[in-house]
């Protein structure tokens, strides 16, 4: 089956926010924790009469904020680091048949072996493919598919990546 679509700035961002979700798992959860007891001893030492280090709360609340903003950063990165060299979004070709994923642009083109993936997750927004750790291929769920649906797409996912991470 073959899946067209434009990778748009916004699909990659919701690409990259799965896979932020997915790569720190439930540690998200305590470093949201942390940056609030920061942001709240940092506002504390920067506002306490007696405080002779306002210095250190004004960093503890830049801690803070940059550690709830993680992801939001993380996502703006990997979307101006992908089209940086780009001047519109391209359109992707993915052919997936019983051997693997191959995928076509104007920018590159490659070929992965369903053995070659390491591990898959998916979304309502679309699907993500790693061929290792710290690589993906994000491929969105408004894409048109030939040959089949979505379901299809996910059912073809799931009966061929051996997952292994």
């Amino acid at each position: 089956m073959t899946l067209n679509y434009t990778l748009t700035p916004e699909a990659l961002r919701r690409g990259a926010a799965l896979y932020y979700k997915h790569r720190l798992g439930k540690w998200h959860y305590v470093r949201l924790a942390l940056s609030i007891m920061m942001l709240v001893a940092g506002g504390y030492v920067l506002t306490a009469e007696f405080s002779r280090y306002p210095f250190l709360g004004a960093a503890m609340i830049v801690f803070g904020l940059m550690t709830c903003l993680r992801k939001l950063i993380f996502c703006r990165r990997v979307v101006r680091s992908f089209y940086k060299t780009l001047d519109e979004p391209p359109e992707i070709s993915v052919t997936m048949d019983k051997a693997g994923i191959d995928i076509q642009s104007k920018q590159s083109n490659g070929r992965t072996d369903w053995a070659g993936l390491v591990d898959y997750r998916a979304n309502e927004f679309g699907i993500l493919f790693y061929p290792q750790e710290g690589i993906f291929y994000w491929i969105p769920a408004h894409a048109e598919v030939e040959g089949g649906d979505w379901d299809k797409v996910l059912e073809c996912a799931q009966a061929n990546v051996d997952r292994r991470v």
